[in-house]
């Protein structure tokens, strides 16, 4: 942690206007290009670490997890990760819909279908599922 604010040591106040008009800038192109769509769907993650993969680079890997998602934040967007079908390897995999700023409802609304439609909390080779206990 020390080492990640540390390097707020090597900017200036101009460098920081600089870059926050660089990302005013980029969250109105985002704007413009998600326009024509009601949401955008991404992977969650690009990949899954274990335990001991993260405690030895837990900075690189946790910077990984964001590949597809960060943006989102920077941007004021509004986004939902949601439980998808495992891996060809048994592991979990995830989508995140992403949209508009202020489009939260819309999302939440989606995302209950889409649990309601899968029917199970994930599924399992062969199209088993664990089904949800509720």
């Amino acid at each position: 942690m020390r080492a990640i604010v540390g390097n707020g040591l090597n900017y200036s106040a101009c460098d920081a206007y600089r870059a926050e008009y660089l990302r005013a800038e980029l969250t109105r192109q985002i704007n413009r290009l998600l326009a024509p769509f009601d949401a955008l769907v991404v992977p969650t993650s690009p990949t899954i670490r274990t335990l001991a993969e993260m405690a030895q680079e837990p900075v690189l890997f946790n910077s990984q997890f964001g590949t597809y998602t960060n943006f989102t934040n920077l941007a004021d967007l509004s986004a939902l990760a949601l439980p998808a079908a495992l891996r060809d390897d048994g592991l979990p995999a995830g989508i995140t819909l992403i949209a508009p700023a202020w489009h939260d409802r819309a999302l939440a609304a989606f995302g209950q279908r889409w649990q309601q439609r899968l029917g199970c909390r994930s599924a399992l080779p062969g199209g088993r599922c664990l089904r949800s206990r509720r």
